[in-house]
Order: structure tokens, then C-alpha cells, then sequence
């Protein structure tokens, strides 16, 4: 370097070529992408999984919201109260929790039938 005289700075681009060392860093380093990639595709296929779940959930609810208000009404199943309205010959089922008439149907022949003893009143009727 001691014929060489300095003229100053200025950006040069050149090829380098990698020594041993550096490849085997630059492998390591693709192979490390390569298994981060890997996790990553089984998160991302967890996450759709998970989101087509819930989507699926609200699918469900939505058609289940969808029949109700086309419908107008849905079927119902309640412990209630039965009692007999002998006057019309039919069994009045009055809800538990409100006392509300719920429903009615026609006796049948032994419900028709006039008991010898009144039923006891269950203590939580209201």
C-alpha cells in the first residue's frame, strides 16, 4: 500500500464470496427460517381452526335465531304445575317459577274422573 495514494471516499460494489464459515451460518440460518416457518403454519392452521369454530358457533346461532323469528314461536319443556279445570275438561299446566299459564290439553278418561281426595299442595306453590 505504499505506491497507493489516497484520493479520498466514494461507494464501490464488488462480489463477495463467502468462506466456509459464513455459508455454514447462512445454512443454519435458512434452516432455523425453515422451522420458524413450520411453527408458524401449524399456529396459523390452529388459529383457522379455531376461527371456523367460532364461525361455525355463530352460524348455528344465527339459524337458530333465523327459524325462531321466521316461526314465531319454539318449543318449549318446563317442570310445571298440572292442574285439573274440570268445568272445561282440561289439564292446565301453570308455570313454576311465575304461577303463568303455560298450556292446556284435553283430560283423558281417568284424568275425568273426580278424586276421592284432594291433592296436597306442594310448599313452593305459589
Amino acid at each position: 500500500m505504499e505506491d497507493l495514494h489516497y484520493l479520498g471516499e466514494e461507494s464501490y460494489t464488488y462480489r463477495h464470496e463467502y468462506s466456509q464459515e459464513e455459508l455454514a451460518e447462512i445454512a443454519q440460518g435458512m434452516a432455523d427460517m425453515c422451522k420458524n416457518l413450520d411453527e408458524l403454519d401449524r399456529e396459523k392452521k390452529s388459529i383457522m381452526s379455531e376461527l371456523k369454530d367460532r364461525r361455525d358457533n355463530l352460524e348455528r346461532h344465527l339459524t337458530s335465531f333465523a327459524r325462531r323469528y321466521r316461526e314465531k314461536s319454539e318449543i318449549r319443556s318446563e317442570y310445571c304445575y298440572k292442574h285439573a279445570d274440570y268445568k272445561t275438561g282440561e289439564i292446565v299446566f301453570t308455570s313454576k317459577d311465575s304461577g303463568a299459564e303455560v298450556g292446556r290439553r284435553a283430560m283423558n278418561a281417568e284424568e275425568q274422573q273426580l278424586p276421592l281426595l284432594p291433592a296436597e299442595l306442594p310448599k313452593d306453590f305459589h
